[in-house]
């Protein structure tokens, strides 16, 4: 008898509404957007590391040659418009993508006013680091 009216509270029983807390989207997106830009920033910046350090290794087997000169070959071997892509837009594009991902806007508790949170990491600055290098070594170096 206890045990029928036991299971006819339990299914009488309504759940409570309890509703979502925005603060904890708001740090999960954050999160989620900075790994996936991170992701993205490695593979935009290992393309160019890639091809210097394809001109290092050249300079190094070959003594004789200097490596601007092994870089050189290796720009005009990819083409003007490839080459500029690689080493100037694709590092641009990912200092962008770091900036946007690294930079939120926030609301203040009383409603009052907006302002911007940035929050580098150090990954992230270290990305930008080598996206930066690559875009100067590229502007003073290479053209």
């Amino acid at each position: 008898m206890q045990n029928d009216d036991l299971e006819e509270k339990l299914r009488s029983i309504t759940l409570p509404d309890v509703p979502p807390l925005k603060h904890q989207d708001t740090v999960m997106r954050g999160l989620f957007t900075e790994r996936r830009t991170k992701a993205l920033v490695i593979w935009i910046v290992a393309l160019p590391l890639y091809m210097v350090a394809c001109g290092a290794m050249k300079t190094l087997f070959h003594a004789g040659l200097p490596f601007q000169s092994s870089m050189e070959e290796i720009r005009l071997s990819l083409g003007q418009p490839v080459s500029i892509i690689a080493f100037l837009f694709l590092p641009l594009f990912g200092l962008a993508a770091i900036a946007a991902s690294s930079v939120r806007l926030r609301q203040d508790d009383a409603g009052s006013g907006r302002y911007l949170v940035a929050h580098l990491s150090p990954a992230n600055a270290v990305l930008a680091l080598l996206a930066l290098s690559i875009v100067l070594y590229s502007i003073f170096l290479l053209w």
